[in-house]
């Protein structure tokens, strides 16, 4: 069933349950859990910066680095409920507006 045909209502946790994304994870080779601590020595990681990112924040060694997931502030939200990201129907209005072109935000705000 293509991504386009799914209903708006359609939510990730409903699509995959903990166990399937486990099950995923192990067959993908990415496991979360190391078995051994790669901050440890803190001689060479207070000189020198990792090419993944990890132990580069003495406090939280693992922010940052790659593979690892960003905690989020708030809930995503996506157009369709699911993977469609907010204004990406340029015609779709939002309280009334428009989203904006994020290209052109970010110039405007870099210009000043």
């Amino acid at each position: 069933l293509p991504l386009e045909d799914l209903p708006s209502n359609v939510s990730f946790a409903s699509v995959l349950t903990r166990s399937h994304v486990d099950l995923l994870t192990q067959l993908a080779g990415c496991s979360g859990t190391q078995t051994r601590d790669p901050c440890r020595d803190q001689c060479y990681h207070s000189r020198y910066r990792t090419f993944d990112g990890q132990c580069n924040n003495e406090k939280h060694p693992m922010w940052g680095s790659s593979h690892t997931r960003f905690r989020r502030l708030l809930r995503p939200i996506y157009e369709n409920g699911f993977n469609t990201p907010v204004g990406w129907d340029p015609n779709r209005l939002y309280f009334g507006f428009k989203k904006p072109n994020p290209r052109l935000v970010s110039q405007k705000v870099v210009a000043y």
